[in-house]
C-alpha cells in the first residue's frame, strides 16, 4: 500500500505545481465550471490521499494534546493547510476557506471510516 500512497501524493504533488502555474488540464477547468465542482474536487482529492496514507501508515495513530489522532491524517491536514495558505503567494491561485473546508471534510470522512472498521474488525 505504500506504493498507493506514494503515487497519491505525487499526483497531488503535480495537480498543486499544475495549479500554481495556472496549467491545469481542461478536463479540470470543466468540473470547476460546474457549481460545487471545485469543492467536490477538494474533498475527493483529499479523501484519496488520506485514505493511501492512513494504510501506508497502517492506520498508526499518534497522541496530541491528549488525544489520538491517525498519523497519515495529520500529515494530510499539515499538506493541505500548508498548501492552501500558499495559495495566498501564487496570482493564479485563489485561497478560499470554502475549499479547505471541503479538504478537511474529505479527511474527516476517511478518518472516520477507517477508525470504525478498525471498531468492527477489532
Amino acid at each position: 500500500m505504500k506504493w498507493a500512497a506514494a503515487l497519491a501524493l505525487g499526483l497531488f504533488g503535480a495537480l498543486v505545481y499544475a495549479a500554481d502555474r495556472g496549467a491545469l488540464p481542461e478536463a479540470l477547468y470543466q468540473i470547476y465550471s460546474i457549481p460545487g465542482g471545485d469543492k467536490l474536487g477538494h474533498f475527493v482529492i483529499v479523501a484519496v490521499l488520506a485514505y493511501a496514507l492512513n494504510r501506508a501508515f497502517s492506520g498508526r495513530m499518534v497522541r496530541l494534546n491528549e488525544n489520538n489522532f491517525l498519523l497519515g491524517s495529520v500529515l494530510v491536514a499539515l499538506i493541505v493547510t500548508l498548501e492552501e495558505t500558499s495559495q495566498l503567494f501564487f496570482p493564479a491561485r485563489t485561497f478560499s476557506l470554502l475549499d479547505l473546508g471541503s479538504d478537511f471534510l474529505g479527511l474527516w470522512l476517511v478518518s472516520w471510516l477507517i477508525l470504525r472498521e478498525r471498531r468492527i474488525v477489532s
